[in-house]
């Protein structure tokens, strides 16, 4: 049982050392699929962690010195859960380990049975729900209980009676990343750190940490499909409500408000992803601290080598009245009674250490037994030596005074005047110069932010043309967000797709469907609605195609898009009718 707690114990502490880390560095980041995976791998790690003992590693290498396993000690639970009352009746017999492990395994087995009924009262939704099939891999389960839209594992519940079909539409999406992006599993994982773990409540904050990523991921996959950002939004204040399965995914999980700041906020620069690397020397402190030592009896304390002390500082001139016969600074010296006196580190243990003239220990024993005795052994052997006297304390240097100038550079023969606060000097008077605003970007007819990746990363070899709008003109093509300018860049991937087909003989596949050329071109196909689109040529185009594939192939695939038409969920992909 003692076993059992120190691994709950040493599990615990882990877990809360994982959730404070992302709270402080992780949590305002957008990186939500890296978050995603620390979440998770740490929390899986948690269960291995306290089995992993790294003394012998750190011993073998002196990797730890005497000052710095001080400052970060080994963590000793034994001397708590091994407390035991003075036994008057049979209950009182009992350790402190046993009395908490009756108290541990008794919450994880209501938590299980919690789980339990969770899961059944799932299993009867599902059985009384109506499946619709869509042949995507989903599987679609109408329910007349007063729920909103949710998911677990590959099945999706709704009630199509509580909602219009265009919010219905919305929250599938939503739903449907959760399902491809398997987040049942983690929701699993964050369960079961409960079940063991129900007694700390960061267990329980690193849950609702996990569950509230995971809104956030699946928010963000749904607002990149084209979604409107603000209908979007009203539209979780709208069904803002209860959850009845813990266990499950919804649409309308609590912190509303914060899924929302994270939706408006600008998305975090790669350099940030720096931050995930400090979770190496957090888990190394934790690592240590767990590390276990073996404990060491007074009886070695003699076995103590001349490697093992620590030689006695340099008295001060004026020294104590037995250390008369000092000689040079720095050398060793010996009291009147023959001896040397040195204080030595033993595993945190002071140990005072009495040496002949032959530099032979003749006494070792620990300070706290030389103070009890302190009469006794101070006439056997004479006075411990003073300590060092402490290091002169550093000059202050005073900061040279720095002066800023608001707005334009002063010219040398500037008068302007001046207010002086500390050591800081500040020149004012000078009206700051107003930035320039950023134009709106255009890349072949989507608009991007300016310092965003898509056209950091852009090549200029891929540049066919680019146009500039000014004044009236930008106005009236892009209304008011071209009130600074439009700059239109045009690559020659865009320019070259407009004339692909005016030439071409062979096929298009399209969502791996074959049609001719003259079909293809009625379809009306929007260029965010394409995933991906691929040419072949000559003897790769017959190698993946066939003979047919011999005047070449352009493959295009389009995103899935889902809608519900006379109460029929259908799930198609994006191409002619305009989704």
């Amino acid at each position: 049982m003692q076993f059992v707690l120190e691994y709950l114990l040493k599990f615990s502490i882990s877990i809360a050392v994982m959730y404070v880390f992302y709270r402080a560095v992780l949590r305002q980041l957008t990186f939500y699929r890296w978050n995603r995976f620390y979440l998770l791998g740490y929390g899986l790690l948690c269960f291995v962690i306290p089995f992993i003992n790294i003394a012998p590693w750190v011993q073998q290498r002196s990797l730890l010195n005497a000052q710095l396993q001080n400052a970060l000690p080994a963590i000793d639970y034994s001397s708590f859960l091994q407390l035991q009352a003075t036994p008057q009746n049979w209950w009182q017999q009992l350790t402190v380990s046993e009395i908490l492990g009756v108290l541990v395994i008794t919450g994880s087995v209501v938590m299980l049975v919690r789980m339990l009924v969770q899961f059944i009262s799932l299993q009867k939704v599902k059985a009384k729900g109506k499946r619709v099939d869509t042949g995507a891999g989903i599987h679609f389960f109408e329910t007349e209980a007063t729920v909103s839209p949710f998911s677990f594992g590959s099945s999706i519940y709704f009630n199509p009676q509580l909602h219009s079909t265009a919010e219905l539409e919305r929250m599938l999406q939503h739903e449907i990343v959760h399902v491809k992006q398997r987040h049942t599993a983690d929701l699993l994982v964050a369960e079961i750190i409960c079940i063991i773990n129900w007694f700390n409540p960061f267990a329980w904050l690193l849950r609702n940490a996990l569950r509230q990523n995971l809104e956030f991921l699946a928010d963000h996959e749904v607002l990149q499909n084209g979604v409107d950002k603000k209908q979007y939004q009203y539209l979780l204040v709208k069904v803002a409500g209860n959850n009845q399965f813990s266990i499950a995914h919804h649409f309308n999980f609590s912190s509303l408000k914060k899924r929302i700041a994270m939706m408006n906020k600008i998305k975090t620069t790669r350099m940030h992803l720096t931050r995930f690397l400090f979770v190496l020397p957090v888990l190394l402190f934790v690592l240590l601290a767990f590390r276990q030592h073996p404990k060491t009896s007074p009886a070695a304390i003699i076995n103590l080598t001349k490697a093992d002390t620590l030689p006695a500082p340099p008295p001060p001139q004026k020294a104590a009245a037995d250390l008369e016969e000092r000689v040079a600074m720095g050398k060793p010296f010996y009291n009147k009674k023959g001896y040397q006196l040195s204080i030595a580190d033993n595993n945190g243990e002071c140990v005072v250490i009495v040496k002949d003239k032959t530099k032979k220990i003749v006494k070792a024993l620990l300070l706290t037994e030389w103070n009890n005795n302190e009469n006794y052994y101070t006439n056997l052997y004479g006075s411990i030596p003073p300590p060092p006297p402490p290091p002169a304390p550093k000059a202050v240097v005073t900061p040279v005074a720095v002066i800023e100038v608001e707005g334009v550079p002063l010219k040398q023969d500037a008068v302007a005047p001046v207010k002086q606060s500390a050591a800081v000097i500040t020149v004012v008077g000078y009206k700051k110069e107003e930035p320039a605003k950023d134009p709106l970007y255009v890349l072949d007819g989507m608009v991007q932010p300016k310092n965003g990746d898509v056209l950091k990363n852009l090549n200029p070899n891929d540049i066919a043309r680019m146009d500039v709008l000014k004044n009236e003109s930008a106005t009236k093509a892009y209304g008011e967000a071209g009130a600074n300018g439009v700059v239109i860049i045009t690559t020659k991937k865009a320019e070259a797709s407009k004339n692909l087909l005016n030439n071409f003989n062979g096929i298009v596949i399209l969502n791996g469907v074959e049609m001719s050329k003259e079909n293809f071109q009625k379809r009306i196909i929007k260029p965010e609605n394409i995933l991906s689109m691929d040419v072949y040529k000559d003897q790769k185009a017959v190698e993946k195609f066939g003979e047919k594939g011999k005047n070449g192939v352009i493959e295009i695939k389009t995103r899935l898009v889902t809608k519900i038409v006379n109460g029929v969920i259908q799930v198609s992909y994006a191409d002619d009718d305009g989704c």
